[in-house]
């Protein structure tokens, strides 16, 4: 176990003596100035000094991994080689290399247990030297100059060993825990990784490559292959080596998520692959390898591949429906388009052959020639009639178009709903007077609204003419406009057949007719335009529309507008 705090921490335990020559005059708060220096805070210093620079060997146990340890084994190691120079100064009086056994120890120390306990080492050595070999011996006084150079030779080389052999081995342990750190990185990493020489040749897998790689391309040099077995483009063509990012992380480019197929020879399906690669260079900057990282798409790109079998098959879907709706409204516009043109031609040719018959009469019929003249005038009601609802088919058509291309132009100004809504509830009782349609209006006075007026007539009028032909003749319809806060609502009720939720969500699309309801009264399916026009010119104006309805029980279509405010004359 290595004690070794972090440069940071070892720092703050020692700011004093990093931080005294910046701030000689103790100008920094932190800093403790000359005067304010204790003696405990001194011995907590060189305490906590001893402490950073000590650790222990990776090779000890580790119940005796502790600090302790180092400085038993420098003061026991120093006692035994002192000893043992005595020894040999005894047996060879001429032996010259006392303090050169000393400093051996220190060294050791050094390099196993750090600086604190090698320097610990060197000062027990020296006592050691003084007490037992140089003369007068067993004192701590030394009587020759030589022997006191001597003394300070070895404890100036003890010192500067210790430092540098500690500093160097802590550099070793801070290298090997770095490497460790980096195993444990590289190995724990989901994707392939790979390490690779100059010549392509594999130097570390991690994990997951090691199980995808296979193995006669762990031990052979890829610039031996003439091509990469499997390696293909996404296209299925083989891949050419040089455009590997491998091969192309060796010239020095940095590849960044290429992707490719992988044929694995024992898998029946491909594997898909986005790899990434780069050089690695040395400390003068030539290229002595590369990594590459490769991470696994195939699950990406299956999913990519159904998303888009998805994407085509809704399509076609979407083009069978449009297509199946551009057809069945071709037939309805067509029928739409012809039945009026086909009441209108009948009745044009009835009223001409009347009138040829009333030419041949004499002028004595003169009673004759005045029903003649009736029933051409009703003919031609009849035709004035098939015309405005063919006029309507078409202005719904063009309506549709001007909204969904943004062309269609409201001309807002100030109208008074109640008294709109009774011209129209008039006219539709004047062309269908047989139909009962009840108007309510449970307030008195005006209420005001900025609206395009014919486009709110038209709006009531859509609303109404539904309203009759989807109900029974004998039925009656309820119109009612009321005051709601600063809104005003209009609503249209009739006794239909009523609407399910679904069909409700649905009934203001374009073209969009209820399946199963059938027309009750009046001629013709229509378009299915009308409500979507509808909604479209309300929310122009600032309101909403929407529907109250349950199957069997009618419905009622109703729109809100906001009150406006009339200006004064």
């Amino acid at each position: 176990m290595s004690i070794d705090y972090p440069p940071d921490e070892y720092q703050k335990h020692n700011r004093y003596f990093f931080h005294r020559k910046s701030f000689p005059s103790g100008a920094s708060p932190e800093t403790p100035t000359r005067s304010h220096i204790s003696p405990r805070w001194l011995w907590n210093s060189v305490w906590r000094w001893f402490m950073i620079n000590t650790f222990t060997p990776r090779w000890l146990r580790s119940r005796w991994s502790h600090p302790a340890l180092g400085y038993a084994v420098a003061v026991l190691l120093q006692v035994v080689i002192v000893f043992a120079v005595s020894v040999l100064i005894n047996v060879y009086p001429t032996f010259l290399f006392l303090e050169n056994l000393v400093i051996l120890v220190v060294m050791l120390i050094a390099l196993g247990w750090g600086a604190g306990p090698s320097i610990f080492a060197t000062i027990v050595g020296t006592v050691m030297l003084i007490f037992l070999i140089f003369p007068p011996h067993f004192s701590l006084a030394v009587s020759r100059t030589d022997d006191v150079i001597g003394v300070c030779f070895y404890v100036i080389v003890g010192l500067v060993v210790s430092v540098f052999a500690s500093q160097t081995q802590r550099a070793r342990h801070h290298a090997e825990a770095l490497s460790r750190r980096l195993e444990t990185i590289i190995e724990a990493i989901p994707d392939s990784l790979a390490i690779y020489d100059q010549q392509g040749k594999i130097i570390k897998l991690n994990k997951t490559a090691r199980e995808t790689v296979p193995a006669e391309q762990q031990s052979v040099p890829f610039m031996d292959f003439a091509h990469l077995p499997g390696s293909q483009t996404l296209s299925g063509e083989p891949q050419r080596l040089a455009d590997l990012p491998l091969f192309r992380a060796l010239r020095g480019e940095i590849v960044a998520g290429m992707e490719m197929r992988y044929h694995h020879i024992e898998r029946l399906q491909d594997r898909f692959v986005s790899v990434s690669a780069a050089p690695l260079r040395g400390s003068d900057r030539t290229i002595e390898g590369a990594v590459t990282v490769t991470r696994d798409i195939t699950a990406r790109h299956r999913l990519e591949q159904r998303l888009q079998a998805l994407e085509r098959e809704a399509a076609e879907r979407a083009l069978r429906e449009t297509t199946r709706l551009m057809d069945e409204f071709i037939g309805i516009a067509g029928h739409e388009l012809r039945t009026p043109m086909t009441a209108i031609k009948g009745n044009v040719q009835l009223a001409k052959r009347q009138l040829s018959r009333a030419v041949k009469l004499p002028q004595a019929e003169q009673e004759e020639m005045m029903n003649i003249l009736l029933s051409v005038d009703d003919l031609l009601d009849r035709a004035e009639r098939q015309v405005r609802r063919q006029n309507r088919l078409v202005s719904d058509l063009m309506d549709v178009s001007r909204i969904h291309t943004g062309q269609m132009e409201l001309r807002p100004e100030w109208c008074e709903v109640s008294a709109l809504v009774r011209e129209v509830v008039e006219e539709q009782v004047s062309l269908t007077p047989a139909r009962t349609i009840d108007l309510e209006l449970p307030f008195q006075g005006k209420v005001p609204v900025m609206a395009d007026p014919d486009r709110l007539r038209q709006v009531v009028s859509n609303y109404l003419s539904n309203a009759l032909k989807y109900s029974e003749a004998d039925k009656e319809v309820l119109v009612s406009v009321e005051q709601i806060n600063t809104q005003v609502r209009v609503s249209v009720r009739d006794e239909g057949p009523g609407l399910t939720p679904a069909q409700q969500q649905r009934i203001w699309e374009r073209f969009y007719r209820a399946p199963g309801i059938e027309v009750k009264s009046g001629s013709g399916v229509g378009l299915g335009l009308g409500l979507h026009i509808s909604q479209m010119i309300i929310e122009q104006l600032g309101g909403q529309v929407g529907i109250q309805s349950e199957p069997g029980k009618g419905s009622t279509f109703w729109f809100t507008l906001p009150i406006a405010e009339q200006e004064e004359e």
